[in-house]
């Protein structure tokens, strides 16, 4: 991770994960074509604040995303176990009926 983003995301006031700072350190070095240290140096404020914004917006998503699929994953779950109990009680009902 780069020193010179670090202090000009401090600089800015502007709060980051290390993870978010990793990737914005990338995006700088795609978009400079240099190592993020020497690139940072010639972006303007306005260009690092959209590579930021751009950084944050896609790891929220993301977030959103991994939550979407959790969420998704236990209703999953609860209706296999709303299943499994209706079978078992269906199974239960026609050994009582068979006796």
């Amino acid at each position: 991770m780069s020193i010179k983003v670090f202090e000009r995301l401090m600089k800015m006031l502007v709060e980051t994960t290390h993870e978010e700072r990793v990737e914005i350190d990338k995006e700088i070095e795609k978009k400079t074509k240099k190592y993020c240290d020497e690139g940072v140096n010639e972006l303007s404020d306005t260009e690092f604040i959209e590579i930021v914004n751009k950084v944050k917006k896609k790891r929220k998503k993301k977030r959103a995303e991994q939550k979407e699929d959790e969420q998704s994953k236990e209703e999953q779950e609860e209706d296999g176990q709303v299943k499994y109990e209706r079978d078992k009680q269906e199974a239960r009902e026609k050994i009582e009926v068979a006796a």
